[in-house]
Formats: C-alpha cells, sequence, structure tokens
C-alpha cells in the first residue's frame, strides 16, 4: 500500500485480528465474522485517528515543503527505512492542446488531467491515472492519444514523481510537467521520531539547508509496526467488542457506513481510564513539518 499522507486500514488489517477480537469476546462461532471483520477495520480507525497517526506498517510518499531548513519531520513513525530523498527540478513530460478555445493540463495525487472547452462550449475532462499509466512514457502516450493533444516524454520515469500543480493553460502553447530529479544521500533520521537531517554537504545559497520551495522534497519509506504493540492490540479488541454490543445495550444509537456494512455507535464510546492512558501514551500532538 502506498500513500501520499496515511491509508485507511481495511478489513482484517487492523490493530488486532478477527481471531483476537473473538477470543477476547469468548466468541466461537462463525456467525459474526464478516461483521466483525469490519469492526476491527473501524476499531482501529478510531484509535488512529484519537492517536492522530498510523501506526500499520505502511509504504508512504510524502512531499515536504523545503525552507531553508536542515531539518524535518515526516508525518509517520516510527521509520522502518527510506527509500529515497527526492529534490530539483527536472523535464519530465511536455504537453500543448490545439482547436479548443481553452485547454489545460495538470498533475495531481491520483494522475494527470487534461481540460479542454470547444468552441460549443463543451467541457471534457481526461483522468490519466498514474496506476494505469506508471511511466512518463506510457503517460505521454496516452496524452498523445487524445484528440486535440500533443505530448512527449522528456524522461522514461515513474509517473506518481510528477510534481503536483493546479490546471496549467496549454492551450496553443507547451507545458512542461517537472518530477524532482536529484536523489539525495547525505542526511541521517531518527527513526523514532521521524525526523531527517541532511549533512553539511546538502548547501542552498552556501548553507547546509533545505531549498526553498513548496512541496518540493519527495520522502519515499516505510513507516509504523509489522508487530501491532501489545497495548495497542488489547485496545483494538475491547474497541471492537464495545462497538459490538453497542447496538444492543445502546437505544441512542446513530449509524455508520463501513462498505457494504453499516453499525451503530453510541455518541460516545466509553473509555475507561486505562484506555484513555494508553491512548495518551501513543497520541500525537502533531507530526510532519519544518525542524529549525
Amino acid at each position: 500500500m502506498t500513500s501520499q499522507t496515511g491509508i485507511p486500514l481495511v478489513a482484517d488489517t487492523g490493530l488486532c485480528t478477527v481471531a483476537e477480537a473473538k477470543a477476547y469476546m469468548g466468541k466461537t462461532d462463525t456467525d459474526d465474522d464478516t461483521l466483525l471483520t469490519a469492526l476491527v477495520a473501524a476499531a482501529s480507525q478510531k484509535i488512529q485517528r484519537l492517536c492522530n497517526r498510523e501506526f500499520l506498517a505502511t509504504d508512504y510518499r510524502e512531499w515536504v515543503t523545503g525552507d531553508h531548513q536542515r531539518s524535518f519531520a515526516l508525518k509517520q513513525h516510527p521509520v522502518i527505512y527510506i527509500d529515497r530523498i527526492s529534490h530539483g527540478a527536472s523535464q519530465a513530460i511536455t504537453a500543448s492542446a490545439t482547436g479548443f478555445i481553452k485547454a489545460t493540463i495538470q498533475a495531481y495525487d491520483l494522475g494527470v488531467r487534461c481540460s479542454t472547452m470547444d468552441d460549443e462550449g463543451t467541457a471534457t475532462a481526461n483522468d490519466l491515472t498514474f496506476a494505469t499509466y506508471p511511466t512518463t512514457t506510457l503517460l505521454a502516450a496516452a496524452v498523445e492519444a487524445l484528440t486535440g493533444w500533443t505530448a512527449t516524454a522528456v524522461i522514461d520515469w515513474p509517473s506518481a514523481d510528477l510534481y503536483r500543480t493546479g490546471g496549467r493553460d496549454c492551450l496553443d502553447q507547451t507545458v512542461t510537467l517537472m518530477y524532482p530529479g536529484f536523489d539525495d544521500s547525505e542526511y541521517r533520521y531518527d527513526a523514532s521520531t521521524g525526523v531527517v537531517t541532511f549533512a553539511a554537504s546538502h548547501e542552498w545559497d552556501g548553507r547546509p539547508s533545505m531549498t526553498r520551495g513548496g512541496f518540493n522534497y519527495l520522502v519515499q519509506y516505510r513507516a509504523g509496526y509489522e508487530t501491532i504493540p501489545a497495548d495497542l492490540n488489547q485496545l483494538a479488541r475491547e474497541f471492537t467488542a464495545a462497538i459490538f454490543y453497542s447496538a444492543s445495550k445502546d437505544p441512542n444509537v446513530k449509524s455508520e457506513s463501513l462498505g457494504d456494512y453499516s453499525y451503530t455507535l453510541a455518541d460516545g464510546l466509553q473509555v475507561s481510564f486505562g484506555q484513555q492512558a494508553v491512548l495518551a501514551r501513543w497520541a500525537d500532538v502533531a507530526t510532519g513539518g519544518a525542524v529549525r
């Protein structure tokens, strides 16, 4: 799984397993397994929202803003490893459109969006996803195949690395989509906090600091726990049980949707002092951003 900032949990990939939740609840039948699968995910999401962080080991792609600082904190931790930190501005794809009264192109989190309006006022938008076109060569070819569009890949590169932009006017003029083409290796990081510090050789204007820009550093890394800590695992079991039994015990319930399933949850999930202590121990007030 990959993400810009985090990934919601999915069925049976939570902070505990369905089998662990059932053992805690003393259930041996399989009648409610499908529901419990969804509730484990819901309980795990609840814990992570309360703690303001993700715990499951997950792959991330995070854009960081450089502002002449030497260090920054990743949004997720503990860091298991960092694959790369990339920055700089290199050309990836050039594109233009003709035969319209308006044409724009942009790179966003899921892919590239080509939007046009013809002389009759008909607006058309084509979303070309990074998942379908994982390289700039494939992506440029897909843009080129659109009526009225011309595109060329300057380099064959992972398309997901394109800098995110708003819609840019490309009617009868060439627009260049850029990517961070330089991978830095002169840095150290604290795995427990996710703080990355560049070495003195990483300079901007003669100083050991990051180049100023907007979301101009791309960090690809893995963070979280491959094995969930015991107290979080136990808390997920307890929350799953509380949600499961709340429907039959609390008449003042509200509905929440979980994919094909729905469950009911009281307006305030009762949290014991012991559970509050676990949440407080793991909570982040704020993560990510510049460290001076």
